[in-house]
């Protein structure tokens, strides 16, 4: 009804009948990265004919895959190989070939940096600064908000001990936002501790709803503090509502259920049982990230996106219902769209066998209903890519996420076969020049950010396939339900994220309800169908 996705509902897809027959990997670099194959996977006994894509792989899990061979080799893969060479023999060769380049450049790490420098805000967290302190119609934008039901016998104390040690563990938990006296450019000071205040009051199930839409309103102070607000509510002896707010400038959602999800439930269950948290080290943080990625060369990434997009023509003209107000005050307005089971099945057969994943299969499919309502052949939609490509940093907290403009020329009459090609030269191309910021990107192409308009990307379209460690059970009994809500104004047009596999598909529909009806979206998403129906039926046509 809240128009979200229970993650911990989700069907495990089916991977018995995508195993090939069994040969044992034989050389050392084939057993390593079988290794890594199992382990991104999260399936044993992995041999050299297996495809990674056929046994549930996509873009972000190939981006851990490469993540752990530049650990364990030391050496750069790029996601192209990795669609080119799916297999482990093909794709060992292609790592050994790799080792006996002596040439090959030294690998960049992020490495700790000391903090009694000053530490800039990354590029990434740079960008939400701008919308925060100039747009400040968005300033909610990047709000986030959850809610966590929590069943059985809950121990307030040691609910708070764990989120004194998680903010203890976390720097960016505990960091602000500051433009020193003289300077125009914020940097970010990291608290050497923060007492974070934990209200608990008595309440009905009828304050769950208020108590979130009250966070997601919240006006965050970047400069003084706390950037993440929790509360929690008393429904009865057994039953509480652990509510939590955060800015996304410290936070992204692969942090939040992922790397927090996994944290506080560690700590809860040390803090309850008192045991000691088994939690993995963090050799880094995100201040170290932003030191890092400030000292990268992005020209030749640079030179990718200018060539792709500079005369790339602005301004799609989506089916508007009502005239474009002047600023961008945009109340998010959001549905659920669920395609049938079966066709999601038919799509992932049609996906396979252009050797493609679901998410270039949905670029496609959609770049098709933005030709048909705009008539434009050229078209530019966005998607988010994840950002931790080193190992190191998919422990921490912070925001990685940028956007990738992926432009898709529909011009001359391609058949579905070759539009699906350059659906995927445009995505493959993109991963391999993600590290770009999207703010440099604007700046290089002279885009305005503008308080009515949205440069390139007024369509945002993600697979939300990130990890989770969502877990419905803590520790001595206690059960744990999400309850999502986001009452917050929205940042784009029109923002697709699906979630599904081989087996389901649906998509969370955000849209400003200033500029379209409910009416209107859901016309156009059940275009999307038919365009996917259509592009299953292809395949009984080769």
């Amino acid at each position: 009804p809240n128009g979200k996705l229970d993650r911990l509902s989700l069907p495990a897809p089916d991977l018995t009948s995508s195993r090939e027959e069994h040969v044992a990997p034989r050389s050392a670099v084939e057993q390593k990265l079988a290794a890594l194959f199992g382990e991104v996977l999260g399936i044993e006994n992995v041999g050299i004919h297996d495809n990674f894509f056929n046994l549930g792989g996509h873009s972000l899990l190939a981006s851990q895959l490469i993540s752990r061979i530049r650990a364990a080799f030391r050496v750069e893969v790029a996601m192209a190989a990795v669609f080119e060479s799916p297999m482990v023999e093909p794709l060992a060769h292609h790592i050994e070939e790799k080792l006996k380049d002596t040439s090959r450049a030294q690998l960049s790490n992020v490495v700790p940096v000391e903090r009694t420098q000053a530490i800039p805000l990354s590029f990434l967290q740079e960008r939400l600064w701008f919308v925060h302190e100039h747009m400040k119609e968005q300033r909610t934008s990047y709000n986030g908000t959850i809610g966590l039901r929590l069943r059985g016998p809950l121990s307030v104390s040691a609910l708070k001990a764990t989120f004194r040690d998680l903010v203890a563990r976390h720097e960016s938990l505990r960091t602000v936002f500051r433009v020193p006296r003289g300077r125009t450019t914020p940097v970010q000071v990291i608290l050497d501790s923060l007492e974070l205040d934990i209200p608990v009051r008595d309440a009905t199930p009828a304050d769950i709803i208020p108590g979130m839409d009250e966070l997601a309103g919240q006006i965050y102070d970047l400069e003084n503090g706390p950037l993440l607000m929790v509360r929690l509510l008393r429904l009865a002896e057994d039953s509480h509502v652990l509510l939590m707010g955060m800015h996304h400038i410290v936070y992204d959602a692969w942090s939040q259920f992922n790397v927090m999800s996994r944290d506080i439930n560690l700590l809860y269950a040390a803090h309850v049982t008192g045991t000691e948290a088994r939690l993995p080290a963090l050799p880094i943080q995100y201040a170290d990230f932003s030191v890092w990625q400030r000292q990268q060369d992005f020209s030749h990434h640079l030179a990718y996106w200018k060539s792709t997009l500079d005369d790339y023509k602005d301004d799609l003209e989506l089916p508007y219902d009502y005239p474009r107000p002047p600023d961008r005050t945009w109340h998010a307005t959001r549905f659920t769209f669920r395609y049938p089971d079966a066709l999601a099945r038919a799509f992932a057969r049609f996906n396979q066998a252009h050797q493609s994943t679901l998410f270039m299969g949905l670029m496609t499919s959609f770049a098709i209903v933005l030709r048909h309502y705009t008539g434009r052949s050229d078209i530019c939609i966005g998607t988010t890519t994840a950002g931790r490509t080193q190992l190191e940093l998919e422990g921490l907290v912070g925001f990685f996420i940028n956007i990738l403009p992926l432009r898709i020329n529909l011009a001359g009459d391609p058949d579905i076969g070759e539009l699906m090609l350059r659906a995927k030269r445009s995505v493959l191309g993109a991963f391999e020049h993600q590290a770009l910021p999207f703010e440099l990107l604007l700046s290089a192409l002279n885009k305005k950010r503008d308080s009515s308009h949205i440069p390139l990307v007024p369509v945002m379209l993600r697979h939300q396939n990130f990890p989770t460690a969502m877990t419905g059970k803590w520790a001595e009994g206690v059960d744990m339900e999400v309850i999502e809500r986001d009452e917050r104004t929205t940042p784009n047009e029109l923002d697709l994220q699906f979630f599904g596999d081989d087996t389901y598909l649906h998509a969370v529909v955000e849209f400003p309800a200033q500029l379209f009806s409910e009416v209107t979206v859901r016309r156009l998403m059940q275009r999307h169908l038919k365009v996917i129906e259509f592009m299953c039926a292809t395949l009984g046509e080769q």
